[in-house]
């Protein structure tokens, strides 16, 4: 129904994403960045101080397909009502 033209006039028109968002308040939309005044080398000091970059060890992370890598949960199951038959052979 959407794409019929009788139905939609504007079905076949191309729209712009200026006429498509062009009811939003433009103002309220932009998002605000709190601004710092630490330069990029200053928060790469920071970084190289809480981060031991020298002495790591490279550790692979464990697999779908190996058994154990993934713990096993336990099933929940939804307990559904009794049918319409099992309730006429009950009675």
């Amino acid at each position: 129904m959407r794409y019929d033209s009788e139905l939609n006039p504007k079905a076949n028109k191309y729209v712009k994403p200026e006429e498509a968002f062009k009811d939003l308040d433009k103002r309220q939309d932009k998002i605000q960045f709190a601004k710092t005044k630490n330069t990029l080398d200053d928060d790469l000091e920071v970084y190289d101080s809480k981060v031991d970059t020298e002495n790591w060890e490279q550790v692979r992370g464990p697999r779908p397909w190996e058994a154990g890598s993934i713990p096993q949960r336990e099933v929940k199951r939804f307990k559904h009502s009794p049918s319409v038959k099992e309730l006429t052979q009950q009675s």
